[in-house]
């Protein structure tokens, strides 16, 4: 049974994108077939365990705001936009090395690789968050990191971070 004046989307989420998805600073769902729209959302019932077989979490996310064109079991996609950061920052895993001496980075200083001893606080799906030891902006190594030796000289290739906004 479906409540006609309450729409929602059924999702479900991988163990790495939970706390992203509560977080979240904005949600909003965009359907398949009309994605000229872009519904504000929110979440409202996140599942307490993964499921058994898929090891993911099944999430319900309700419409902010009804729109005729919305029908029962249309396609849509829902994205968020990331709570504001605490200044936490999130390297590649392949970034960082551990020789011996505990946990490193490779920071790109006058195009020399110098290694930078870095307090990890978390290791997600998607990187290490870094409690200190690198400040934003500076160049991270990402690949190949294992195979630097202090001084070498490198040569940057800079990409540019992924969209603010990630669909899950």
């Amino acid at each position: 049974m479906a409540r006609p004046e309450e729409k929602e989307i059924a999702i479900n989420v991988p163990e790495g994108q939970v706390g992203g998805l509560r977080s979240a600073k904005t949600m909003w769902v965009t359907l398949w077939a009309r994605p000229e729209l872009r519904l504000p959302a929110e979440l409202r019932e996140l599942a307490p365990a993964a499921d058994a077989a898929t090891r993911t979490y099944t999430a319900r996310i309700r419409l902010r705001a009804s729109d005729p064109a919305v029908g029962l079991g249309m396609t849509a996609r829902v994205s968020v936009q990331p709570a504001a950061a605490d200044e936490t920052l999130v390297v590649p895993l392949t970034a960082v090395v551990d020789q011996g001496a505990g946990p490193a980075v490779w920071v790109v200083t006058d195009d020399k690789a110098r290694r930078r001893p870095v307090e990890i606080r978390q290791y997600r799906e998607d990187g290490a968050v870094l409690a200190k030891g690198v400040q934003a902006g500076e160049l991270v190594v990402t690949v190949g990191a294992h195979k630097l030796v202090a001084e070498q000289p490198v040569r940057p290739i800079v990409q540019e971070n992924p969209a603010a906004e990630k669909p899950l």
